[in-house]
């Protein structure tokens, strides 16, 4: 069917006389034009049907036809669904296709759908490889499924003007996984003492920092001193894999090494003192956004208490606004409940306060009844106090139909600058009315006073 309407596009799409460069043009039309209805078909099947035509289509003898059923494998993984053992077999197939832009595909494709051995497959492939685009995106492709065999063929390409970066950048991660061979260094440190005293790349740095020569820890840490940013990062990193730590932090001040200390920080240090030395860490523009990630890393890993000690410090930090500290603290938040100890119900507590101050009361009734507190707890306290801020007066009214404690917490949301303190009050006096006695009508008389003397907070 693909095939027959590409035939009768032909006489459409292909002009009388056209020269050799307007026919190569009106020849890439058809393919897209061969390559979209194929797509169409394949999607306009039902889905028990569509498995048996891409397996039929990934054997077509027109190279689009088959890129088309590639392309439509992609989807389905996209879509959560795992094609069948026989169907990744067919595409691992096309490893060796004649097509170079279905071999490029075919590439990632294997080792999302879990192909036995795909890494080694590629591997082996990667050492015949002549087309570039091919050899870029096997490489990328490597680097999610690093196999012990990818070794040589990465070595072989690491003076490579095109590919040498990419070969050391999965040598790389090699060296890192322990999966390179134990004489790795005797066999790259020729080509990358070569490569770093010429035209150094990042990985090329990382790996020559790590060989471990005198001569090669000089010629590293000239390399942290590189013109280009992402050379110098990467001999900083490569440093630290090395254990050479002391050397990294003592050129913390440079901002592409700054992102690598802040992430070993993060990596080595993840207390409460790594996590106000990262605080403290002087960094401007991007490398300030990193710097947030890495303390979201490390609050992910403190004790309740700690994360309550660590939330002050954000607090009182200049280089800190409200919308980062809440996104920080709530990384560490995430994994209390609240009915562990006291410190996690105060942990969980702050986070619903911080919630209500960005205007998501929502949000902070949820995270509260997840708690399921007790009464009489600050917990329910909390929750009492965000479902009145939220206007879930009926949720509220069930959980403490008192009037004297809906005055106290309009008292303490007018004190804060809250915008719902006016909606809370004018539900009360139609809610309660005549039922205020004097004292509590006395008390609301105050908070709108509150009210009207200082400004709502935006929220």
């Amino acid at each position: 069917m693909i095939r027959t309407t590409a035939f009768m596009l032909l006489p459409l799409l292909l002009p009388a006389h056209a020269g050799a460069s307007s026919i190569a043009d009106d020849c890439a039309r058809v393919e897209a034009r061969v390559a979209d209805l194929a797509g169409r078909w394949l999607s306009s099947l039902p889905m028990q049907a569509r498995a048996g035509a891409v397996a039929e289509l990934l054997r077509d003898d027109v190279a689009v036809v088959r890129l088309a059923a590639v392309e439509e494998i992609e989807r389905l993984l996209r879509d959560g669904m795992q094609p069948d053992q026989e169907l990744a077999t067919a595409a691992a197939q096309l490893l060796g296709d004649s097509d170079a832009r279905v071999r490029r595909r075919v590439g990632r494709l294997v080792i999302d759908l879990g192909v036995p051995s795909a890494g080694e497959r590629l591997a082996a492939g990667l050492a015949r490889e002549a087309e570039d685009s091919v050899v870029e995106a096997w490489l990328e492709a490597l680097l999610a499924a690093p196999t012990p065999s990818a070794f040589t063929p990465a070595a072989a390409r690491l003076d490579d003007a095109v590919h040498g970066e990419g070969s050391a950048k999965l040598l790389a991660e090699l060296v890192r996984l322990g999966r390179a061979p134990l004489s790795w260094k005797a066999t790259l440190a020729p080509s990358l003492r070569t490569i770093a005293n010429g035209r150094a790349t990042p990985s090329v740095a990382l790996l020559v920092a790590q060989l471990g020569e005198a001569a090669d820890v000089a010629l590293a840490a000239r390399l942290l001193a590189n013109a280009a940013p992402a050379v110098r990062r990467g001999a900083a990193e490569g440093f630290l894999r090395a254990g050479e730590s002391a050397r990294v932090f003592a050129r913390a001040n440079d901002p592409a090494i700054a992102v690598v200390v802040m992430a070993a920080i993060a990596r080595e240090r993840p207390t409460r003192a790594g996590f106000d030395e990262l605080l403290v860490f002087q960094v401007s523009g991007e490398a300030r956004d990193q710097r947030h990630d890495r303390l979201a890393e490390v609050a992910t890993k403190l004790s309740a208490s700690d994360l309550l000690e660590a939330d002050a410090g954000l607090l009182a930090a200049r280089t800190v606004d409200a919308r980062t500290r809440l996104r920080i603290f709530d990384a560490g938040a995430r994994r209390f409940t609240g009915t562990e100890d006291a410190h996690a119900a105060a942990v969980v507590v702050r986070l619903a306060e911080q919630l209500v101050a960005m205007g998501r009361r929502g949000d902070a009734v949820s995270r509260l009844e997840a708690s399921k507190p007790t009464a009489g707890t600050s917990l329910d306290e909390a929750l009492f106090q965000a479902r009145l801020s939220a206007g879930r007066f009926e949720d509220a009214a069930r959980q403490d139909p008192s009037p004297a404690r809906w005055v106290l917490v309009a008292g303490r949301l007018a004190s804060s600058g809250d915008s719902s303190a006016r909606a809370l009050i004018d539900e009360m006096k139609l809610r309660f009315g005549p039922r205020l006695s004097v004292e509590e009508r006395r008390q609301l008389g105050s908070v709108e006073g509150v009210l009207l003397a200082a400004p709502a907070r935006a929220d």
